[in-house]
C-alpha cells in the first residue's frame, strides 16, 4: 500500500537511497550519500520550498521537491549548491576526477560563484538590487522527482504529480514549470500525459509548463 508523507530530516536517508536507484549515474550520486541528503535538506530549509515522498512497506519508492521563486535570480540549482557546498567539496576531494565530469562542466561558472558565496570571500562585482516577483507572476518549479525503478508503471508518479499541484495551489500559485532533458523521452511523455506542454525548447533541454486553477476572470 502506498502512503504519501511530508518529508522530514529523518526521511532524507531513504529519499537519498531512492534517488540513487532512480539516477545511478548522475553527478549527485557520484558525490555520495552525504551530498544527496544535504541537497534534499535544502527543500526543508525555507518556507517557499517543499518535499514529500511515498513509501511502500516502509521503503521510499518515490519523492518530489518543489520551489517557488520569490525574486529575480532566485534559483533552485544555485540554492541547493550553496546549501550542500561543504558536502560537495568533501565528495570532490574523495573523488577528484569528478571535476572533469561532463555533467559538471556546464555548471563551472555557477560552482565558482557559489564557492565564493559559501566561503564569504569578497567579489569584484556588486550584486544587483533584489527585484521581488509579483504574487500573480510567481511559478512553482518542479525541481526533483523520482520513482524507484521497481515501481514505475504504478500509481506512484501520478500521486507525486497530484501532490505537487496541490502544494502549488495551497500557495495560490497557478503556473507550474519544470526542465527536463530533451532526450529523456520517457519523462517528457509522462509529463505530457499529466497535461504539461513544452513552452521553451533549448539545445539539450525542454522547459515544460502547466496552468492549474486559473483565476476567474468573470
Amino acid at each position: 500500500m502506498y502512503q504519501l508523507q511530508y518529508s522530514s530530516p529523518a526521511d532524507l536517508g531513504g529519499i537519498a537511497l531512492c534517488h540513487q536507484a532512480c539516477f545511478p549515474g548522475s553527478f549527485s550520486v557520484k558525490l555520495g550519500s552525504a551530498y544527496m541528503r544535504r541537497s534534499m535538506d535544502w527543500f526543508l530549509s525555507g518556507h517557499n520550498r517543499f518535499l514529500f515522498h511515498i513509501t511502500c512497506n516502509g521503503l521510499v519508492v518515490g519523492y518530489c521537491g518543489g520551489f517557488v521563486s520569490e525574486y529575480v535570480g532566485d534559483g533552485s540549482t544555485s540554492g541547493m549548491m550553496r546549501h550542500a557546498m561543504r558536502q560537495a567539496v568533501i565528495g570532490g576531494i574523495r573523488k577528484p576526477w569528478l571535476i572533469f565530469d561532463k555533467n559538471l562542466r556546464h555548471f563551472y561558472p555557477l560552482v565558482v560563484k557559489n564557492f565564493f558565496r559559501a566561503a564569504g570571500l569578497p567579489r569584484k562585482k556588486k550584486l544587483p538590487a533584489i527585484q521581488s516577483i509579483p504574487a500573480g507572476e510567481k511559478k512553482a518549479g518542479l525541481v526533483v522527482i523520482g520513482v524507484h525503478p521497481s515501481h514505475r508503471g504504478t500509481p506512484v508518479f501520478s500521486l507525486l504529480m497530484a501532490e505537487f499541484e496541490k502544494q502549488a495551489a495551497q500557495r495560490n500559485i497557478h503556473k507550474l514549470v519544470l526542465t527536463v532533458k530533451k532526450d529523456n523521452l520517457r519523462a517528457v511523455n509522462a509529463y505530457k500525459k499529466q497535461h504539461w506542454f513544452i513552452s521553451v525548447e533549448k539545445e539539450d533541454s525542454l522547459q515544460m509548463m502547466k496552468d492549474i486553477n486559473p483565476p476567474d476572470e468573470t
